[in-house]
């Protein structure tokens, strides 16, 4: 595949890493655990603002994303100072929160968009009435199961068990008892 130049500077072929990520995948993987990388060390790397909204961040961003897809090391943003290699313990700690946070987020926007429905409903053709109630179960479904109590349900059963559980028994927790 040929490579092309744009104002000076080569254009990446697919598969490839641009050289600023591929240099911050090396230098935020020298980062030992609990260490705060600054975006100024960062800066100093590639030459460019690696803050949100700089012209580095997307490569900041993306290296991230490479280290912790292939090297299993997790960055979090320490607000206006840089980044910190997280211990595993930290990420276990924030996993639950980190799932819930934008999850919860993304339903009450589906739900509103959902609403806006509401006058129309009765001019919808039946797929697509089947469809926004599809919809509106699985919100209200996934809103049902990752509230606070249920998800003390949740982490009780999964302390019982010592381990995480299947659908079925998951399932079952919310199940009327008879």
């Amino acid at each position: 595949m040929e490579k092309v130049i744009i104002e000076g500077q080569e254009k990446k072929t697919t598969g490839e890493r641009h050289i600023y990520t591929d240099q911050l995948v090396k230098f935020l993987g020298a980062a030992s655990i609990g260490e705060i990388v600054t975006y100024e060390q960062m800066q100093a790397v590639i030459d460019m603002n690696c803050r949100p909204q700089g012209p580095g961040y997307g490569y900041q961003y993306t290296a991230r994303i490479i280290l912790e897809r292939e090297a299993s090391m997790v960055f979090e943003v320490v607000t206006k100072i840089g980044l910190k290699r997280l211990p595993p313990d930290d990420v276990a700690k924030s996993s639950l929160q980190c799932l819930l946070k934008p999850l919860k987020s993304h339903l009450k926007r589906q739900e509103r968009r959902v609403n806006t429905l509401t006058d129309d409903y009765g001019d919808l053709k039946a797929p697509e009435r089947f469809s926004v109630d599809t919809a509106r179960t699985l919100i209200a479904f996934t809103g049902h199961i990752t509230n606070r109590n249920s998800v003390k349900q949740i982490e009780s059963e999964v302390q019982n068990k010592s381990k995480a559980v299947n659908l079925d028994d998951t399932i079952a927790l919310f199940m009327p008892k008879k």
